[in-house]
């Protein structure tokens, strides 16, 4: 989870599939997100977590994670009760589909379409050769709509 940050993240994929010149405008500008993004990878690694190992989030705790980006001084945050109660609603999602193959927190190439990019996956499952896309949001008060997702397409 900590790969260094694409320029055409798939979290992105709104800003630059509608205006491609904005990828070089952002550039050299702090793309951190700040706390909320640290939430956010910790709400990501504790449903990685949960996938992987078979629990629910509450089961999880107490669960932590270094939050912070390649190359900054560690920044270990716990999970708590709040958090877990937030992000069992997708754990339930992702795990409905009797899947023959599945994948959790996948950094995916977006080659050929963007060559050297790349986006990560939070998770798929295949049953029977159709794939089910599912997306972690962990944003509070930002509605992210999945009919006409340019970042769910580009995972897809």
């Amino acid at each position: 989870m900590a790969a260094p940050h694409s320029e055409y993240g798939g979290s992105k994929a709104h800003r630059w599939v509608n205006c491609p010149g904005s990828v070089a405008l952002c550039r050299g500008l702090d793309s951190s997100g700040g706390e909320a993004a640290r939430e956010g990878r910790l709400a990501h690694a504790l449903a990685e977590h949960c996938l992987v190992e078979g629990v629910d989030a509450l089961e999880a705790l107490p669960f932590t994670f270094d939050v912070s980006d390649p190359g900054e001084q560690p920044d270990v945050r716990e999970a708590d009760e709040d958090m877990a109660r937030n992000v069992q609603p997708y754990l339930d999602i992702c795990r409905t589909v009797d899947a023959d193959e599945r994948f959790i927190e996948v950094t995916l190439p977006f080659d050929p379409w963007v060559p050297g990019e790349y986006g990560t996956l939070d998770h798929a499952a295949i049953e029977d050769g159709v794939a089910y896309i599912d997306d972690l949001k962990f944003g509070r008060g930002v509605l992210v709509a999945a009919a006409g997702n340019e970042h769910l397409l580009l995972m897809a």
